[in-house]
């Protein structure tokens, strides 16, 4: 049971760290920066429906973790290199989860192409699952050993909540 709500813990530190990168991504995308402290949107202009979902998130996990500003830097720079293969790869998820609808909708019924339309978007979705690996990977690494010990926490704790919940996340 303690392996699972570590799994559980794990994959909720991943979310947010995923969060981080697309709410970094989005806001570089849409100029935002400057000589700002911090990750996310500026505070005025953060769109018509508020806050992009994660941004919030990595700018509570910088003021848990006090990223340095070289910290910041590097994270920001490691998210802008991943930025054209996000992009790339979230237009083919697109294209695929298009696929699988159209291959669905047939009259009559092709099991065979449902099914290869399937593998086909999960062949992307393990893409991105993969690449969202290796960037929060990377960006633990750029952690120092008190950071990192202080994200354990925050997964030891978030795994805690969860089981107190039933395991809900």
């Amino acid at each position: 049971m303690a392996s699972m709500a570590n799994r559980i813990g794990t994959f909720a530190v991943s979310v947010v760290f995923l969060g981080a990168a697309v709410a970094m991504v989005a806001a570089q995308d849409a100029g935002s920066g400057g000589g700002r402290r911090g990750f996310g949107p500026p505070p005025m202009g953060r769109g018509q429906f508020g806050p992009p979902p994660g941004g919030l998130a990595l700018e509570r996990l910088d003021r848990e973790l006090e990223f340095t500003d070289a910290q910041r830097t590097q994270i920001q720079s490691l998210l802008t290199d991943q930025r054209a293969s996000l992009k790339t790869t979230m237009g083919s998820l697109r294209q695929a989860e298009q696929a699988l609808e159209h291959a669905v909708l047939q009259a009559p019924a092709d099991e065979s192409l449902v099914q290869s339309r399937g593998a086909e978007l999960s062949a992307i979705q393990g893409q991105l699952a993969l690449s969202r690996a290796l960037t929060e990977s990377k960006i633990y690494q750029l952690l120092t050993a008190e950071q990192q010990q202080k994200v354990q926490q925050l997964v030891a704790q978030i795994a805690q909540r969860q089981q107190q919940r039933g395991g809900r996340p």
